[in-house]
């Protein structure tokens, strides 16, 4: 399993059109790869939104990336996405899990 993690803070009345931008995006997506995607919305920090994707190997993803940069629909959302972001924190984070960092604990 290959897993990309991304972390970023929202203007607090941009949440629900962010939220709407990023589940077109999975959708367009999932026309290219087969993938997991979770987002989840962090309890101490309101605006502070967390997307966790899960694909079955890096190599599919690095081909599903290969194909989608140049999709104008996806690029036409992202430079959306971006205005919804938090001008005081426009960073995102992104952080790769891979199968040699993922662990259990009973």
């Amino acid at each position: 399993m290959y897993v990309k993690v991304y972390q970023y803070s929202v203007q607090a009345e941009q949440i629900e059109q962010c939220l709407e931008l990023v589940s077109e995006s999975d959708l367009l997506y999932k026309q290219f790869v087969n993938y997991t995607m979770l987002i989840r919305r962090s309890r101490e920090q309101p605006t502070k939104l967390t997307e966790v994707h899960l694909y079955k190997s890096e190599e599919e993803y690095v081909e599903a990336m290969g194909k989608m940069k140049d999709d104008v629909q996806i690029q036409a959302l992202f430079e959306q996405f971006l205005r919804t972001l938090s001008p005081e924190n426009p960073e995102i984070k992104e952080e790769t899990y891979t199968n040699g960092s993922s662990f259990l604990i009973d």
